[in-house]
Formats: structure tokens, C-alpha cells, sequence
């Protein structure tokens, strides 16, 4: 009788105790559920990783490069290549292209920059260059886009530059086309083009003669080679 009735005493210590540890476990879990939620969260910032609501979109971690088109051409960082030009010139301002797709031109595209170029079929002589801001369905477009805006002549344009205000930078809508937009930049062209709707900016490039011909060699270019 003395040990069931001191059972009985210890019953309820016991059952405390038993609950204490229940719940230590229960807070043990629940803060390392919140710690790996921290870190996930965590890593995706160091990632600069943004869901978009259609799939994952990487967006560059380092600075956009600045890009401006003028009547001399395309500045890209510190070097300005006149159009068209050699592939070799933009390899130079912008390292190797992440990919080419040999479509109705052939194209180069630095996916991690949001730019793209194109050439002639089976050339490397590029005549156009252009950056996006905007997805579009083709498979040639980058897979970043840019979020900084670029200069143009005395103007800038960007993501979220209104279309309204692109008179202003001497854009005129083409009235057949009413999707793309274009202007004269001395010998160049400019052209933008905006989605569907006619409510935001796509992409932005310019583009020279392609048939302009490539500069003559000089006469001893063999040996300078050499």
C-alpha cells in the first residue's frame, strides 16, 4: 500500500516532468525549423534569386554594365565599337557570348548581361546590338534582363521609362507596326520595341548598314600580321 500510494505521488511530478520535455522538444524543433528557413532565405539574397511567377529568374549580383548608343556608335563600359563591326570588338567589351543561335540571322547572346547581337547568316560582322528589359518568348532572348536604363544621345531609356514619353526622345511609332518605334542617330538606327499591350519597353538597339562594307585592309596587312 506504501508503494502504490508513493507511486501515485510520483505520478504527477513524473507526468510534469514528461510534459517539460515534450514541449523542450517541440521549441527545439520549431527553432530549427525557423533557423533553416533563415538560411534558405538567406542564401537565395546572396543568389539574388527572384521568383517571377513564371519560373526562377537569376538576376546579375554585379553592377550593370553601361551601355549608350550615340551617332558613334555603342559604348559598352569603356569601349565604343562603331556598327557594324567585327565580333571580335564586342568579345573584347563584353567577354564570349554564353550562346549563338543561327536563326534567319546569326545571333549572339550574353545571357548574363541582357544583351544580344546580331550578324549576317555564317558571319561574325555585326550590324545590330540591342539590350532587353522585358521576357518575350523568343528563344534568343537573354535569359537576365536589364533593370538599369541606358543612354541615348542626350536622353536615357529604361524598364520604366513611359511610353508616353518616348516623343520626347524623338522616338516615332511606326503606324504599321505600332509595336516598334525607331529613330535617326546620324548614320545609325534606333529602334525599341514594346509588349503587346503598347504599355512597356522590350528591348532597345542600334543598328547600322549591313551591307556596309568592311573597311579595306592595307596593302602590307599580310606582314603586320606576321
Amino acid at each position: 500500500m506504501q508503494r502504490t500510494a508513493l507511486r501515485a505521488a510520483a505520478e504527477p511530478e513524473r507526468s510534469i516532468q514528461e510534459r517539460m520535455i515534450v514541449k523542450r522538444r517541440t521549441w527545439n524543433h520549431m527553432a530549427w525549423a525557423l533557423l533553416c528557413t533563415v538560411l534558405i532565405i538567406s542564401g537565395c539574397r546572396d543568389n539574388n534569386i527572384s521568383d517571377s511567377g513564371q519560373g526562377l529568374t537569376r538576376i546579375s549580383q554585379q553592377k550593370e554594365l553601361a551601355v549608350a548608343f550615340d551617332p558613334d556608335g555603342v559604348t559598352l563600359g569603356q569601349k565604343t565599337v562603331q556598327l557594324p563591326c567585327d565580333l571580335t570588338e564586342l568579345v573584347s567589351a563584353l567577354g564570349e557570348p554564353s550562346r549563338t543561335e543561327h536563326m534567319a540571322n546569326t545571333i549572339f547572346v550574353w545571357d548574363n548581361l541582357g544583351i544580344y547581337a546580331m550578324a549576317k547568316p555564317r558571319t561574325t560582322r555585326v550590324h545590330n546590338i540591342s539590350v532587353t528589359f522585358a521576357e518575350t518568348e523568343y528563344r534568343y532572348w537573354p535569359k537576365v534582363l536589364r533593370t538599369d536604363f541606358v543612354n541615348v544621345a542626350e536622353h536615357v531609356v529604361g524598364p520604366q521609362t513611359k511610353i508616353s514619353a518616348l516623343h520626347q526622345v524623338g522616338l516615332r511609332q511606326d503606324q504599321r507596326l505600332p509595336l516598334y518605334w525607331d529613330m535617326r542617330l546620324g548614320d545609325l538606327l534606333l529602334s525599341l520595341e514594346t509588349d503587346e499591350q503598347v504599355r512597356r519597353i522590350v528591348s532597345l538597339g542600334l543598328e547600322g548598314d549591313a551591307n556596309k562594307a568592311e573597311p579595306a585592309l592595307p596593302a602590307d596587312a599580310d606582314k603586320l600580321r606576321r
